[in-house]
């Protein structure tokens, strides 16, 4: 339930900002205990990818979810400038603002934050 009404906002949101495009939020954790970071899981596409991020900060690490979990960006993926990248991850930052109380799961990150990475991709890619 959490997931279809949370991607009812996206969409809605995504719309009123003029991206028509169908981007889906399938998965979302908090990324404990580093406050605001979040890993969410969006399907564009018949492809996953993994958007690790930091309320409030520019700075993003997007991965391909698949057994290599390479880094890419947004320019690849959506076929878009960088400038209108920033602009996406700023829309992003705006709607996980209203949204990241609402997260529903964790993940223990206290053996630091590469080894949280493999377990999320681990459970993501072979355990959904």
């Amino acid at each position: 339930m959490y997931l279809k009404k949370l991607n009812h906002q996206w969409s809605a949101f995504l719309e009123a900002h003029g991206i028509c495009k169908r981007i889906i939020i399938a998965n979302t954790t908090r990324l404990n205990p580093f406050a605001g970071a979040y890993m969410l899981e969006l399907q564009i596409e018949a492809k996953r990818f993994h958007l690790y991020h930091t309320l409030d900060r520019t700075d993003y690490e997007l991965r391909i979810l698949d057994e290599a979990y390479e880094n890419t960006g947004f320019e690849a993926v959506l076929g878009i400038s960088e400038d209108v990248s920033r602009a996406f991850l700023v829309l992003i930052n705006q709607f996980m603002l209203q949204s990241y109380a609402g997260i529903q799961t964790s993940v223990d990150c206290s053996q630091g934050l590469e080894q949280a990475k493999k377990a999320i991709q681990n459970v993501r890619l072979y355990h959904r």
